[in-house]
């Protein structure tokens, strides 16, 4: 809605009022906010905070002025308003923390003086970004002096329900760590954990996907003349600087270097080296994030990575699907019951003082996984939407916006008309999407295909629950006139006769069928769809609506032997669901009351 009200302010040159601006916009950290105190009662710092689209460009965040929050991410640098509105995500968390401000309680007392700030985002829709979550770590070395053998590492305590029963590994091609249930029922008998709610036979699997490490150093490898060697596609082949000499010749970006993992201690059931760095002591911490165990002993291929006097050492703990019985997962290492904690860590680099860095993690959740030991299909290619998500500067794939809803109340009779606002995504009906999940070479572009309008049980109702038959009713479909009827989206699942080797079984899902008679935008509502005996509409009586558009793409029709093709060719919008305010529009028939006729009452 700030958006909307930007784009006024620019077209009329009317103020944004401050009365109109929503707190969490209002009160953002951006830098120079002069709403700040307003709120809270200490000084922003001045230096760039919470990320915002400058539109005077004065580096200083007024909300009144045209500004508004962003996601910042490096390479994804808004260049004009319509390209800013791209990365307006849905809901959005600030935070700042660092490792000066006080006493040094669990690792030790020496301060590395980094400051982090934290981006947390996540979307609302109907497909699988809805289940997901992103976060952005800024790292800034405030220190006056080098940091030699540097590495970075994101640290997760992944309690899945019960935190006693977890397994973990990682995907090594996607920088991807993955949390699933050691069994078919999380926690004990599926409704206790020392009163931790679990998801009983119901569990999900989550997957940590490490999109972008630290920018590291790198030196072009050179022959006894000094020259650069190049590889056979004629582009430098780039090493390993000599440690602690600051050589580079260029940055780049790092990706997961290794993938530990170590244990809570619950019983004493585990080897000491494995479990939880002491407080205190620093070097567990640093051999952790190192890619070896509490005591410096190497990671080592076969049972829970902790074999000493073992030379096959590895970087990557468990690299294998959970079902793939011939690979190294906890799976096929029968490992006992046990609370993970898991590293994915890029390094080592050298780090100056002032230099910036970022980390960039994605959250994926696949509800309602077949256990024990599962399948990953699913997980993987809801990661492979978010890796597309990020690789894409986070341009969600949005659907058409829905139209707005102008109503006009008669007796026992309701006439809806659409229309779209020039801020919409859908004005004059001209919707264009690029779809993420289609190859670059192919007609890639998702298209307006048309309305669905419903009628609801009550005004809570939401998109997600249009399936649910007692909470909402279909009464009108309107699609452009092109020849195409029925859309099906594809959904696979693991094979149930062979679900380690077998081919992925696909199921279609038809999502809409279409009249393919072109498109209206008025439509006479005469009858109740919830009413038992008699339908029309009583007067005085409040009904809810709600509409949807959607859009259409096929590049390649679906083939379900080779998995190749067209998934998802039906598209729902997911902006203006429910109109401006994303409540289900009530309206009210009401006899036409004429002011001659009743002046005298």
């Amino acid at each position: 809605n700030h958006y909307n009200n930007v784009i006024k302010f620019k077209e009329t040159g009317v103020e944004i009022s401050p009365d109109s601006i929503p707190d969490d916009v209002k009160y953002w950290p951006g830098q120079g906010n002069p709403f700040w105190r307003e709120k809270f009662t200490f000084n922003l710092p001045d230096q760039p905070l919470g990320a915002f689209w400058d539109d005077d460009q004065d580096n200083v965040y007024d909300p009144t002025n045209g500004d508004f929050p962003l996601i910042d991410i490096r390479g994804c640098e808004p260049d004009d308003i319509g390209e800013a509105k791209e990365l307006i995500p849905d809901q959005m968390i600030f935070w700042i923390y660092n490792d000066n401000g006080g006493p040094q309680t669990l690792s030790g007392p020496s301060s590395i003086q980094m400051e982090v700030q934290v981006q947390s985002f996540a979307y609302s829709t109907n497909d699988e970004i809805n289940d997901m979550t992103f976060y952005r770590y800024k790292l800034i070395n405030k220190a006056t002096e080098d940091l030699v053998d540097c590495y970075f590492s994101m640290w997760i305590d992944p309690d899945l329900g019960c935190s006693e029963d977890d397994f973990i590994g990682c995907d090594v091609s996607r920088s991807l760590a993955i949390v699933y249930n050691q069994d078919a029922v999380d926690g004990n008998n599926g409704s206790s954990c020392d009163g931790t709610n679990t998801y009983g036979s119901e569990i999900p699997i989550i997957g940590m996907d490490y999109f972008r490490g630290p920018l590291g150093p790198k030196v072009f490898k050179r022959d006894a003349m000094g020259v650069p060697v190049l590889d056979a596609n004629g582009n430098k082949i780039l090493e390993e600087p000599e440690p602690y000499t600051g050589q580079q010749d260029t940055l780049i970006e790092l990706g997961m270097t290794s993938f530990a993992y170590h244990e809570r201690q619950i019983g004493g059931s585990f080897p000491p080296a494995t479990t939880d760095p002491q407080r205190g002591r620093e070097d567990g911490f640093y051999n952790y994030i190192r890619g070896f165990w509490r005591d410096g002993t190497p990671l080592t291929f076969g049972g829970s990575g902790y074999n000493p006097g073992s030379s096959d050492t590895v970087r990557y703990a468990f690299p294998d699907d959970p079902n793939k019985t011939t690979g190294w997962s906890m799976c096929t290492a029968n490992l006992p019951f046990g609370d993970r904690r898991t590293l994915q860590a890029t390094g080592p680099l050298l780090l100056q003082p002032g230099a910036t860095n970022e980390l960039i993690l994605g959250v994926v959740f696949v509800p309602d996984v077949d256990y024990p030991c599962p399948d990953i299909t699913r997980l993987k290619f809801a990661d492979d939407i978010a890796q597309a998500l990020f690789d894409n500067c986070f341009d969600i794939t949005d659907g058409p916006d829905a139209p707005d809803i102008t109503p006009v109340e008669l007796d026992q009779e309701l006439i809806i008309m659409f229309s779209n606002e020039s801020t919409s995504n859908n004005f004059n009906e001209s919707y264009k999407e690029l779809d993420l999940q289609a190859p670059r070479d192919v007609d890639n572009t998702y298209k307006f295909e048309g309305y669905r309008l419903y009628q609801l049980a009550n005004a809570s109702v939401t998109a997600q629950e249009l399936g649910d038959i007692s909470k909402s009713r279909p009464i009108a479909q309107v699609d452009v006139k092109n020849g195409i009827r029925e859309i099906y989206n594809w959904t696979g699942q693991a094979n149930p006769l062979d679900p380690v080797t077998g081919p992925i079984v696909w199921t279609p899902t038809r999502e809409v069928i279409g009249e393919d008679r072109g498109i209206r935008n008025s439509f006479r509502i005469t009858e109740d769809q919830f009413a038992l005996t008699n339908r029309r509409l009583v007067n005085h009586k409040q009904y809810h609506f709600l509409v949807l558009a959607y859009a259409y793409n096929n590049w390649k029709p679906f083939d379900i032997i080779s998995g190749t093709g067209q998934k998802r060719a039906y598209l729902e919008g997911r902006g203006n669901v429910g109109g401006p305010d994303k409540k289900a529009y009530t309206l009210v028939p009401r006899p036409i009351v004429y002011e001659k006729l009743q002046s005298s009452y």
